[in-house]
């Protein structure tokens, strides 16, 4: 089962509880499909990454810069090589996204600790 993998849940989590949270997920809307795309990668972990790779005891350091785990929330917040870029990307699609939700389906929180979560 999904739920069941050590990476997995957060994500899962949050947005299985209303359907806003996922309302692009089916169709896209209001993404571009290279966005919609790597939405779909990133949330089954599918992203080529160090730390993505199950099979053999390969390295999992960063490719850039050398940090213990290449995993997706270090290359989007934490890489220092590429993180502004990425960081301005993702900010963009989360704003836009944001923007789609219609105000009376409720508050759309930006930056900020998830309600429930050690996140």
């Amino acid at each position: 089962n999904h739920k069941r993998k050590p990476d997995k849940g957060k994500v899962f989590q949050v947005s299985s509880k209303w359907d806003t949270s996922n309302h692009f997920l089916p169709g896209g809307s209001f993404t571009k499909f290279a966005d919609w795309r790597f939405v779909h990668w990133a949330r089954l972990n599918c992203v080529p990454l160090n730390e993505a790779i199950r099979h053999g005891n390969r390295d999992k350091r960063c490719r850039e810069c050398g940090y213990a785990n290449e995993t997706l929330s270090h290359v989007l917040c934490g890489g220092k090589q590429h993180s502004r870029a990425w960081q301005h990307h993702q900010n963009a699609i989360q704003n836009q996204l944001a923007k789609a939700v219609p105000s009376s389906l409720g508050k759309i929180t930006v930056d900020s600790a998830i309600p429930g979560t050690d996140s």
